[in-house]
């Protein structure tokens, strides 16, 4: 009888710790989610994150100690083997690394974006954590575009989140700012079409017009790239129902878009377009300095001379993995 109270009162300490502890898990997520952008706090956010983990794996101890079935019990998923030959064969190439101590931080690196993705298969568990957790992403990236707009017309920069000593504390840069919006877009998507109250649609709406033209602010072709793929992607998705014909279409998509790039980069950049219509006083500059400003801006988004560096780094990457192919080089 003692034991059957003992029972009873271990379990009622574990529902009383399923209070609390999912709850603060959730809302820890959310919290990295929501500042993900911001990067300069980067460190904070991994220590946070590494508080979470180790939070879970005591009450995952303890629920194993206490031998509770259904308590936080460990998930395995299809990818462990996979992921796990990755992390050895990284791991045992480090040796032949050009640089053995920069690749092992790396790996470190690679190592734990690997624990967070075990953390979030595991703790979140049902549709709605999923959408709170989205949903702070979404609402971290809506305040780091209107942050970024709000500096870019008020000092008339030439791109979102030009990088200077005001703009250390907010993000990395224009074109690692818009890696964040690409990777929004569908999310915005799909709350907008499966929102079924109209207060939130709006909601999702009016972040999406933001954000949207926080990365046309970003002057990043690769970005406007990314989204045109995303429209495309989601077109075929829509209207086609044969998951053959689909991969079919965007591997020779895939295809035509590298020759044309690879032949673009053999050939001199395009002319440029007359500018005078852009030139004027802007942020407290002359006619002259703004003018030259904006034409190197744009000179930069019409150059081939990125692709023909691209490939000539594919290049160089090709001959190191014949040279290399299994151990690499780093």
């Amino acid at each position: 009888m003692p034991m059957v109270n003992l029972r009873e009162a271990l379990e009622g300490i574990l529902d009383l710790k399923e209070k609390w502890l999912q709850p603060l898990l959730i809302h820890g997520l959310m919290a990295i989610s929501f500042f993900i952008a911001f990067g300069h706090i980067h460190n904070l956010l991994e220590y946070g994150f590494f508080t979470l983990l180790l939070i879970w794996t005591v009450s995952l101890w303890m629920d194993g100690r206490l031998k509770l079935e259904g308590r936080n019990r460990f998930q395995r998923t299809s990818l462990d083997y996979p992921i796990l030959f990755f992390l050895v064969w990284i791991l045992v190439t480090i040796p032949w690394a050009i640089d053995p101590a920069y690749s092992f931080s790396e790996w470190r690196k690679t190592l734990a974006k690997i624990l967070m993705f075990y953390f979030v298969v595991n703790v979140v568990k049902t549709p709605d954590e999923v959408k709170k957790i989205l949903n702070a992403f979404l609402l971290g990236l809506v305040t780091l575009s209107v942050i970024g707009l709000v500096i870019f017309f008020s000092d008339g920069r030439y791109y979102l989140f030009q990088l200077d000593e005001k703009l250390v504390s907010w993000t990395s840069g224009s074109q690692w700012f818009s890696t964040f919006l690409v990777m929004a877009v569908p999310f915005w998507a799909f709350s907008f079409t499966f929102e079924s109250k109209f207060s939130l649609r709006a909601c999702y709406g009016i972040g999406f017009a933001v954000t949207f033209v926080a990365l046309l602010a970003t002057h990043t072709r690769a970005a406007y790239l990314a989204v045109l793929a995303q429209g495309v992607l989601y077109l075929l998705l829509r209207y086609l129902r044969s998951g053959v014909m689909i991969s079919g279409i965007v591997i020779l998509s895939f295809g035509l878009f590298m020759g044309s790039l690879f032949f673009l980069s053999h050939y001199s950049s395009y002319p440029l377009t007359s500018l005078e219509v852009i030139s004027g006083k802007v942020g407290g500059l002359d006619e002259r300095n703004s003018f030259i400003g904006k034409r190197s801006r744009v000179e930069t988004l019409q150059s081939t001379a990125s692709m023909q560096r691209r490939f000539a780094t594919w290049s160089i990457a090709l001959e190191d993995f014949r040279d290399n192919p299994l151990a690499g080089l780093g």
